[in-house]
């Protein structure tokens, strides 16, 4: 068992632990939200609950962050629950949808070890109704449409249209605002440590819809978690150094061709994930409701039909006719962000994206694909890029549903996650199995993370052992993979993080449902257009000599209406 002993926490629990004692002891306003329905108690020993909890502290956070500026080095989070749960036969249903490699070692998630000890420990049985990846939409999609629902759901908005204020409204989801400080604390801890994360988890109408796996804003600034890579022993062998323009890296994909026949590898979309390689012309080159939007100084613009993104089509098509590109990238659709482990194994590319923690390929069989990460082109020196690949402040989401009996009892499972033992168990996995603690108190991955055998790598170990990658709940600590991180990876992430931030992607926005209507039903017909041309102008079947034609099309299909509703929206988020 665990021992509660004091060790190492980040510094921004510091901070939480500050705020929430300062909440406690001015109060907090009364909140416009109409108290939840009486529930039976979940614990004869759960705390005396706060009092009048509300989306928004009474104190700014701002102010308690830099009040606390001068934390202890170290502190030990008190939590305010006695575990196990006392409730007779404790028990909370969640849909979930899991990984694409995860049927490779368990048979249900269940079975998962982090959860089997967060039962342990909580004394609450989760009882899974889970599915693939592939076939998570058309599974909620058809739940949310019978009326019946899980107690919870993880990561709704990944997977269905309705956006999360919505569901609230229409009595899908419960808005969990008047919960949080008093079934959890923990949580609140947290959650009410930094503006940002109240400013994006509420809604226009005071929501707060779900409880948010959160990440470190202050340890993410400067940061970006993929970007393109290169084969270096291929650039060495080829005299040349690592490539910064677009007309470098033409350079280095010219020379790559006597390694393969096709050495830069592209989405079947057209575009990568976060701009890259496109971003050097201002635009975001990813079709998707969320991606080809973005804003700039308060304005939103539509990437497909702006002049960059002409550009970069001219460009990749340039690419494409040369041989650069595989003429079959296209059909490639099962795989929309990165090659696959064979192509890169079997050296069938030079160039793509990665993320820091994918660069290490010695474990698949060919030891002499060693790759160096690379800046995102720009079109001249000195130039920087737009967006990138940087961690949002809020994570994974879990929303609790109309259909769960007992709220409190499910608010009270999402906060064992921001305890002292969820912290580390979300992290790190089980004490004395995937982590120990050092002299020092600090975590420290074991060989069942940092030496993973068979075909497991430490990326899927770490996510497998632990909830990280977005697998759950919790406060992630973006150190943790620096423990088996070589100083390569380090360098990665800190080199991909310089980009422009004066343009970027838009932010939670939240539509009305008349706005949501309007924008899923003229945005479903512009983007099954996009996926569909963009991959043509490229190829050259369609010319870009016919752009202006192109643009035409898009906004005859109700571009105008899109463009209002996410600047309504982006508006009220500025104003929040």
């Amino acid at each position: 068992m665990r021992e509660r002993t004091k060790k190492r926490l980040p510094a921004m629990l510091c901070a939480a632990c500050l705020l929430l004692a300062v909440m406690c002891s001015c109060g907090t306003p009364a909140t416009e939200t109409s108290a939840p329905p009486s529930e039976p108690d979940i614990s004869a020993t759960q705390p005396e609950p706060v009092q009048a909890s509300a989306p928004e502290p009474a104190v700014s956070a701002d102010s308690v962050l830099e009040a606390s500026s001068q934390e202890p080095e170290e502190t030990e989070l008190v939590d305010d629950w006695v575990w196990p749960v006392d409730t007779p036969d404790a028990a909370l249903s969640l849909w979930y949808a899991y990984p694409p490699f995860f049927p490779n070692f368990y048979d249900s998630a269940d079975e998962f070890p982090a959860w089997v000890y967060c039962q342990e420990k909580t004394g609450i049985d989760i009882q899974f109704e889970e599915c693939t990846f592939m076939n998570a939409q058309e599974n909620l999609t058809l739940m949310i449409a019978s009326g019946s629902y899980t107690d919870m759901l993880f990561n709704m908005s990944n997977y269905v249209t309705t956006n999360l204020e919505y569901a609230v409204n229409e009595s899908i989801v419960v808005d969990i605002a008047p919960y949080i400080e008093a079934h959890a604390p923990n949580y609140a801890r947290y959650f009410f440590s930094d503006d940002t994360y109240v400013k994006q988890a509420t809604t226009d109408q005071g929501y707060i819809p779900a409880v948010y796996q959160l990440n470190d804003v202050a340890a993410n600034e400067g940061i970006n978690k993929s970007g393109p890579v290169i084969r270096s022993d291929w650039l060495e062998q080829s005299g040349l150094e690592l490539p910064a323009t677009y007309d470098e890296y033409h350079e280095v994909l010219v020379a790559f061709q006597q390694f393969c026949d096709h050495p830069f590898w592209l989405p079947y979309t057209g575009g990568y994930y976060g701009a890259m390689f496109s971003g050097g012309f201002g635009v975001s080159a990813e079709i998707s409701s969320s991606r080809s939007f973005i804003q700039e100084d308060g304005k939103v613009i539509f990437c497909p039909t702006q002049d960059g993104f002409r550009d970069y089509l001219s460009l990749m098509h340039q690419w494409y006719t040369e041989g650069l590109i595989n003429p079959d990238f296209a059909s490639n659709t099962q795989n929309a962000y990165a090659p696959t482990n064979d192509e890169i194994v079997n050296e069938e590319i030079g160039v793509w994206s990665s993320a820091a923690n994918l660069m290490d390929f010695t474990n698949l069989g060919n030891p002499n694909v060693v790759v160096v990460a690379s800046t995102n082109p720009v079109q001249e020196k000195g130039d920087t890029t737009v967006f990138g690949d940087k961690t949002a402040a809020l994570g994974a989401e879990l929303c609790i549903t109309t259909d769960c009996r007992n709220v409190e009892l499910a608010m009270r499972w999402c906060d064992w996650w921001y305890t002292e033992d969820g912290y580390y168990t979300t992290n790190y996995g089980i004490e004395g199995e995937s982590f120990v603690f050092d002299d020092q108190g600090n975590p420290q991955y074991t060989e069942l993370i940092l030496n993973p055998q068979g075909d497991m790598t430490v990326n899927i170990a770490q996510s497998l052992y632990t909830c990280g990658n977005g697998m759950l709940l919790g406060v992630q600590d973006p150190k943790r993979a620096y423990q088996w991180y070589t100083p390569d990876k380090v360098e990665a992430e800190k080199l991909w993080g310089t980009v422009d931030l004066a343009t970027g992607l838009m932010p939670r926005v939240s539509m009305t449902a008349e706005e949501s209507a309007v924008f899923s039903s003229r945005f479903s017909d512009i983007s099954t257009y996009l996926q569909q041309i963009v991959p043509q102008f490229i190829i050259g079947t369609e010319p870009l000599e016919n752009w202006d034609v192109y643009v035409e099309n898009i906004e005859a299909m109700g571009l105008a209406e899109c463009l209002s509703v996410e600047q309504a929206a982006l508006d009220r988020y500025n104003a929040r």
